[in-house]
This record gives structure tokens, sequence and C-alpha cells, in this order.
């Protein structure tokens, strides 16, 4: 979880998908079915979806466009914001060697 921040889900009167568990580096996590990646990685606390220059990145669009949210589920780089979560899917954050 990013420091300073906490794990929200809004809860009342919201109709969900059926429960799902996704992987994410290694680590289990529960979701909703239709939910995006984005919003299930926020909704568990997890703000920072890769790193660049050493600085945090996550959604910033949400619609796709800038590409900040980008991860690998199962082993294919992916927008978070553009990808619903599939129960069993594998998911890694993904931090640069910006030394090349």
């Amino acid at each position: 979880m990013s420091k300073g921040l906490e794990a929200i889900r809004i809860t009342d009167g919201i109709e969900r998908g059926k429960p799902v568990t996704i992987q994410v580096n290694g680590e289990r996590i529960s979701s909703f079915a239709g939910e995006s990646l984005a919003t299930a990685l926020i909704a568990s606390g997890r703000w920072v979806f890769q790193t660049h220059k050493g600085r945090p990145m996550g959604v910033f669009c949400n619609i796709g466009i800038c590409h900040s949210c980008l991860v690998e589920v199962d082993g294919v780089t992916e927008r978070a914001c553009q990808i619903e979560v599939k129960d069993g899917m594998i998911v890694k954050t993904r931090q640069f060697d910006d030394s090349l």
C-alpha cells in the first residue's frame, strides 16, 4: 500500500458483480467481476502501478490515453484502466531500469 493513502471502496447503493480473486505481485486481493483492474488495485490500496526515473506512477487519465497505469497481466503489458478483472488473473506492477 502506498504511504499516506488508504484503501477505499464505495459500498452503499452499488450492485457488484460476483467476487473474484486476483494475484498482484504475489499477493491475493479480492475484487468484483466487471471492475477495471485499476479500480481493483486502488480499492486494495495500491496507488502506484509502475515507476519511471524513480517516480511513482498510477492512474492519471483513467481513459487509456496516458499509459501511466501500465501493468503486466498474465505476461502481457496492459493498461489497468482498460481491462476488466478476471478470476485468477496474475498481475505484476512494473519498475523500469532507467540507467539503460
